[in-house]
């Protein structure tokens, strides 16, 4: 893409997925571009995975930013804790400031990429613009926001709805949240035909079919679990619990229920997601024969990529892993996608996903029933082919 030789790519992310795309893009997109990651230390952030990245010399310099002591989402008590939240923004502001300046120095860069406007992305783009006003800010996916989103969902400061949000996207960031939109030039995406993004410019990472996709290394004690999931025949890829979450325990029970009355010896690996209270939320399932449950906080994908999948069923809700397995490692498995809460948007990303997937091997249940018609064909299928 070429951006001079004393000018510099900063790409900023706070996941281990956000991490693992912008390796991507960088091997792809800017492999000739120096380039530099700051990394916001979030608890999705595993030290393996930057160290593995630190490894490959993938960009000049790795920055990581901890959270500050005062970290927004910790947990507060009382009505004056929660009230004080709202005004913390200038000490954000101060943080931010005095760590990137540390980090930074002089660096100028000309080219941005962050995942959305949350997790502080507009202190990050603020502080830039100090050193060059016209610095250019570029989206990248960092999971199905970017896919089955509501309309402008990444521009928002505070990824959710109400007056709350606003006040604070207003007192942390100022009018910034809004005028900092017009930086940016576009996305880049795995799939662009499934997403539903209309604001900016949609950008494809251009893998070719010959070449490596970046994925995290084997360690030793997962060589066990793999077999695991090697010898099972469905996985199921649990979402984060909570609210209004989908996979909650009497959703697990029921579809279990369903896959063991139509095969009653199935092997069935549940995985759970590293964000949910896994312990509470998985507790009394091991009852169920044939079933085991992986509780331990590696991204699926990872594991997944490893292993032939094309026999297998893998089920799951409202989750991006589902478009990685196919889209990013080419595993073309049955996928069962159970999102019985869809709206307007996740509709109609399901119905894109169904019409761009491999030989008619992904389905959209409404109910048990539907799922159990599913599963009876898949297995019958599967049986006839096995002679």
């Amino acid at each position: 893409m070429g951006y001079g030789r004393n000018k510099m790519i900063l790409f900023y992310a706070w996941t281990d997925t956000q991490i693992i795309n912008l390796v991507n893009i960088k091997l792809t997109v800017y492999r000739n571009d120096r380039a530099d990651l700051l990394v916001y230390g979030l608890s999705r952030v595993s030290e393996e995975l930057l160290n593995e990245v630190l490894a490959g010399r993938i960009f000049e310099n790795i920055y990581f930013l901890e959270v500050p002591p005062f970290y927004l989402e910790r947990c507060r008590e009382g009505f004056r804790e929660k009230l004080g939240a709202f005004f913390l923004g200038g000490d954000y502001r101060k943080y931010f400031n005095d760590r990137l300046t540390k980090f930074l120095g002089k660096k100028e860069y000309s080219l941005f990429l962050t995942g959305a406007f949350w997790s502080e992305t507009l202190l990050v783009i603020r502080y830039l613009r100090q050193k060059n006003e016209g610095i250019k800010v570029m989206f990248y996916e960092e999971g199905l926001a970017a896919y089955n989103g509501r309309p402008k969902w990444l521009f928002r400061a505070v990824p959710n709805k109400g007056i709350k949000a606003t006040i604070r996207t207003v007192l942390y960031y100022g009018f910034s949240a809004y005028s900092y939109r017009k930086y940016v030039k576009g996305i880049y995406l795995y799939k662009p035909e499934l997403s539903n993004i209309d604001y900016i410019g949609k950008i494809k990472i251009p893998f070719s079919g010959k070449q490596k996709r970046f994925c995290p290394g084997q360690k030793n004690n997962e060589l066990s679990r793999e077999k695991i999931y090697q010898d099972s025949e469905v996985i199921f890829i649990a979402e984060a619990m909570g609210g209004k979450d989908f996979c909650w325990k009497g959703i697990f029970n029921s579809i279990l229920d369903v896959i063991f009355s139509v095969k009653v010896n199935a092997k069935v690996v549940i995985k759970a997601h590293p964000l949910g209270d896994i312990k509470e939320d998985l507790s009394g399932l091991e009852h169920y024969t044939g079933l085991y449950i992986d509780r331990n906080p590696e991204r699926i994908e990872t594991i997944l990529s490893r292993i032939w999948m094309d026999d297998k069923v893998v089920i799951t809700g409202n989750s991006s892993s589902a478009l990685y397995l196919k889209w990013l490692y080419g595993k073309t498995p049955h996928m069962i996608l159970m999102d019985f809460r869809r709206d307007r948007y996740v509709e109609e990303y399901i119905h894109r996903y169904i019409t761009y997937y491999d030989d008619k091997k992904a389905y959209a249940p409404r109910n048990m029933d539907e799922l159990k018609e599913i599963l009876l064909e898949i297995f019958m299928v599967r049986n006839k082919k096995r002679g």
